[in-house]
């Protein structure tokens, strides 16, 4: 296991892919990330109920999970206006929180509707 943060994610996922590839295209700062399909990713403690929840930011004394993880990411970004929609996350996690958990409820469908474009 390495300290420099690692983004865990469900590589069977559509809709986690597509996300994983929209941060890599758009984000220059962009931790190391990891399918939680992957052995390694057993290396980090979670059970696989937390795998399968939600997205995990860890290492370097971190352990993000969903909405934070997703804060974070924009967070350590070099833009400002990155940055910025990272504190907002933030400042509304309670929020931010119902929505991710919606998301990640429902990306399922969502990976379909995105497949049909």
């Amino acid at each position: 296991m390495t300290n420099s943060p690692v983004l865990i994610y469900d590589g069977d996922c559509g809709f986690c892919k597509q996300c994983l590839n929209w941060g890599l295209n758009r984000l220059t700062a962009f931790p190391a990330f990891l399918a939680n399909q992957e052995a390694r990713a057993k290396a980090y403690g979670l059970s696989e109920a937390e795998l399968q929840a939600q997205v995990w930011l860890l290492g370097d004394g971190l352990r993000l999970g969903g909405a934070s993880a997703v804060a974070y990411v924009f967070r350590m970004q070099p833009n400002l206006g990155w940055r910025i929609l990272g504190w907002l996350i933030v400042a509304a996690l309670p929020l931010s929180n119902l929505l991710y958990r919606w998301v990640a409820k429902n990306r399922g469908h969502l990976s379909k509707m995105i497949a049909k474009k």
